[in-house]
């Protein structure tokens, strides 16, 4: 009883909060959001396997990126990477194609959604940086993210039975909600500390099949700097009160500074779980 009193009196803060912002809202297509305006996400990156889009990612240096370790695959070695791209039909064409050389994941994970489900991946070549090509800066270490943020990706825009993927990048805001109240909605403990939810409780606003491993993005008001603070491990595609769920970023900032030292003062190549 005392904790469906703490969810509505949470929700209708968070309704007032929100409300500022309904004009917007209301010309989104909700799930995996509005279409966004060409190179508005240039940090954007999309995996393809066999030909196929797979998962989303992050450019966070020219040749590294992050996305979810349950992007890997074993044939990891046939997976092309795509920057600068906003409609995957027209990817060989506009986009920068490389090939992944290493798929280095947590070596924590040991399967399915929310803790250690990140994982770094090295191209061939490093991407050409430009005006549609960039690198997203990692957050403030350990910091949880508070307010909103804001999700981009290819995922299905649908919540129904047969999902409905858009080729072109869909984005949208999505409500940040407290560790509390996201362990309580998903009645799962393991959600702490590593993980952060996000999206409304209404189910209209949230990550679905595909968004798997996007970027999770704030700017941050200390410098005027967008930060990645999130990377897309799943939820339940608009279901009430199941909002998205992420890998935290800030929590792994030693995790991911450490893989790159360890590959550049090693030169060896990372293939497959790495334990």
């Amino acid at each position: 009883m005392q904790l469906k009193v703490v969810l509505v009196i949470y929700c209708i803060n968070l309704l007032q909060n929100f409300r500022e912002t309904a004009a917007y809202f209301s010309n989104t297509r909700i799930i995996g959001g509005d279409k966004v305006s060409r190179h508005q996400f240039p940090y954007q990156i999309s995996l393809h396997l066999n030909g196929n889009y797979h998962c989303g990612g992050a450019l966070i240096e020219d040749s590294w990126l992050l996305t979810a370790a349950h992007c890997y695959h074993a044939n990891y070695l046939e997976i092309s990477v795509f920057a600068g791209v906003y409609d995957l039909r027209m990817a060989h064409v506009t986009g920068q194609r490389r090939n992944v050389v290493m798929f280095h994941m947590h070596e924590d994970y040991d399967g399915g959604v929310g803790a250690d489900d990140i994982a770094l991946l090295k191209v061939d070549k490093a991407f050409e940086l430009n005006d549609f090509v960039k690198v997203i800066k990692l957050p403030a270490m350990n910091l949880y993210p508070v307010g909103k943020g804001k999700i981009s990706g290819w995922g299905s825009i649908t919540d129904t039975i047969n999902p409905e993927y858009p080729s072109v990048l869909h984005s949208a805001f999505l409500p940040i909600h407290p560790e509390k109240v996201c362990i309580a909605l998903w009645r799962n403990p393991a959600l702490m500390d590593k993980t952060f939810c996000a999206g409304t409780l209404d189910g209209d606003r949230v990550t679905c099949s595909g968004d798997s491993g996007s970027p999770f993005v704030q700017l941050d008001s200390s410098d005027g700097e967008k930060k990645l603070v999130g990377i897309v491990s799943g939820g339940a595609c608009g279901v009430k009160n199941k909002p998205s769920i992420f890998v935290r970023v800030a929590f792994y900032n030693e995790w991911i500074k450490a893989s790159f030292h360890r590959y550049r003062r090693q030169r060896i190549w990372f293939n497959g779980w790495t334990k």
